[in-house]
């Protein structure tokens, strides 16, 4: 018997140039042998974060978005059941060691996984 959410996060590339784009992909799959719901208190079921190596946020994808504020849940069915969330991030401008982390932002479960990413001034 298998039980729990797993939850990974990817980017597209390891290394970007100041400014560019990072494709930020969450994936969270039931593998329980039996169906979990996650439960919302608003339309919002994701988060990324940019953050600096040393501590701090450079960019919060729902800073700048508002979410309906009704009550919602997802169910993901047993054994591989799995939800995807794919976003466009910035790069920060400064080059550099940044953190990458994705969040589920459910009320009942709260899953999170990082992936750091590298800013450089030339192409990798």
């Amino acid at each position: 018997m298998t039980t729990g959410l797993a939850v990974a996060l990817t980017t597209d590339r390891e290394h970007y140039l100041p400014g560019g784009t990072i494709v930020a992909e969450l994936r969270v799959v039931n593998r329980a042998d039996r169906e979990v719901v996650l439960r919302f208190t608003s339309g919002q079921r994701y988060d990324f974060i940019v953050e600096y190596e040393n501590g701090g946020h450079a960019w919060r994808w729902a800073a700048d978005r508002v979410f309906t504020q009704v009550l919602g849940e997802e169910t993901l069915g047993p054994g591989r059941g799995e939800l995807v969330y794919r976003e466009r991030l910035p790069a920060p401008t400064q080059p550099g060691r940044y953190r990458i982390t994705g969040m589920l932002t459910g009320a009942n479960r709260r899953l999170s996984a990082t992936v750091s990413v590298e800013v450089r001034t030339e192409a990798p």
